[in-house]
């Protein structure tokens, strides 16, 4: 067996599944083709994370816990999970609905680089929660709660039907469905 994580632009996951480069992905729920077989997970609430004593929310008087005001929100700068390179995603919808924006200024691909950039500067990240708490004390990122309501998103596993019956196949994404299941993963349903 030989096991590699790539990172798929959300648009071109058909492709990969279709020419057989990946066996198995985990994407937020959308409308998948007939041809792919898919089972959600969990739903991946969102929570701003900051670095540990970052001073616009210290002067602010927000701790670690208590919900960032939405004007603070809007005005800190903010890193962007985003495979593609967008500069918007879910809390941009959630704040366009309350006549808001906020000031996205760097996106990076992949979660491991929200963390890093938030730990090291005084950007802050909308972020999926459980996996903040997870790492929040490795990365001495501090939690917040969202100054708008971010519907959660449900996170399915996917892959193509003609693989449904094949005995790795299932037994990958039993694997990964008991580590996406186990108290220590930071996934919750």
């Amino acid at each position: 067996m030989r096991v590699q994580l790539v990172d798929l632009i959300p648009d071109n996951y058909v492709d990969a599944l279709e020419q057989q480069n990946i066996d198995l992905a985990l994407l937020p729920e959308r409308s998948f083709p007939a041809w792919i077989a898919h089972e959600p997970l969990f739903q991946a609430a969102f929570a701003v994370i900051a670095r540990t004593g970052h001073p616009d929310l210290a002067n602010a008087g927000v701790r670690p816990g208590d919900t960032v005001p939405l004007d603070l929100f809007c005005a800190l700068g903010h890193v962007l999970c985003s495979p593609d390179g967008k500069l918007s995603g879910l809390g941009d919808a959630a704040l366009a609905r309350e006549g808001r924006s906020r000031r996205v200024v760097v996106s990076v691909p992949v979660f491991e680089g929200v963390m890093q950039t938030v730990a090291a500067t005084d950007l802050i990240a909308l972020f999926p929660r459980d996996l903040a708490l997870h790492r929040a004390r490795s990365r001495e990122i501090c939690l917040y709660g969202a100054p708008v309501p971010i519907p959660p998103p449900l996170l399915c596993m996917i892959w193509h039907k003609r693989r449904t019956g094949d005995l790795a196949n299932s037994w990958l994404r039993t694997v990964v469905r008991d580590i996406l299941a186990s108290p220590d993963s930071g996934a919750t349903s």
